[in-house]
Parts: structure tokens; sequence; C-alpha cells
């Protein structure tokens, strides 16, 4: 009986770090992903005007929320500078094992952050 106990324990843990490390991985690249759509919104009519580029922070943020909602995930998106958005995520996933001992759910919060590149970026051969 102990024994039982023990490896079911055993079991337990090992399943919450894999979909920990599952969830993590996803925060990960939601974040990611929604930090690249808003930093290539660009302010077009500081480009055509000046020729500088730089991220238009407004539609940045909303390019970044909107990302987010279609993902279905909760999350925040700023502009910071002028030319990088930042994103932060938190995703929370059903873990219908560990509701045995009390865990309904898992969630891991995550951030990424995306500059703005303009033009091309030469390799190494260039």
């Amino acid at each position: 009986m102990i024994l039982s106990v023990g490896i079911l324990l055993v079991i337990s843990m090992v399943y919450f770090q894999g979909l920990k490390l599952r969830v993590g991985r996803e925060a990960g690249n939601i974040a990611e992903e929604a930090a690249r759509a808003g930093a290539g919104q660009l302010d077009r009519e500081r480009a055509y005007r000046t020729g500088v580029t730089v991220v238009d922070p407004a539609q940045a943020v909303t390019q970044a929320r909107t990302y987010l909602a279609a993902a279905g995930v909760t999350g925040t998106a700023t502009a910071v500078g002028t030319r990088q958005v930042r994103v932060t995520v938190t995703v929370t996933r059903p873990a219908p094992i560990l509701s045995i001992i009390g865990m309904e759910s898992v969630s891991v919060t995550r951030s990424a952050s995306a500059d703005l590149v303009v033009g091309v970026q030469g390799g190494q051969d260039q």
C-alpha cells in the first residue's frame, strides 16, 4: 500500500513537470509570435515623411493583443521605445490526472520581445 502511494506520487510529479514544460513552451511561443506581430506595425506616415522606420505604438499593441485574443490567452503588450514590442502571456491548461492531488490546472507566464528590423541583414558571405 505504501509503495503504491509512493509510486503514484512519483508518477504525478513526473506528469506535472512534463505538463509544466509543455505549457511553458506554448506560452513562450505565443508571446514570441504576438511580439513579432506587433513589431511589424510600422509608423508609415513617419517613414514616408522622414525616412525613419519606427514602430507605430498604438498599432503594435493592438496587433499583439489581437494575436493573444486569437490564441485564446491573456496577456499584456507594450511598445518599448520606438523599435521594440514586449508581450507577457499567461497560459493555463487543465491537469486532469493531477486533480487527484488537488491541482485542477497548470498556469505558466512567459515574456518575449521583438525588435523592428528593416532591410536585409548581411550574412558572413556578404
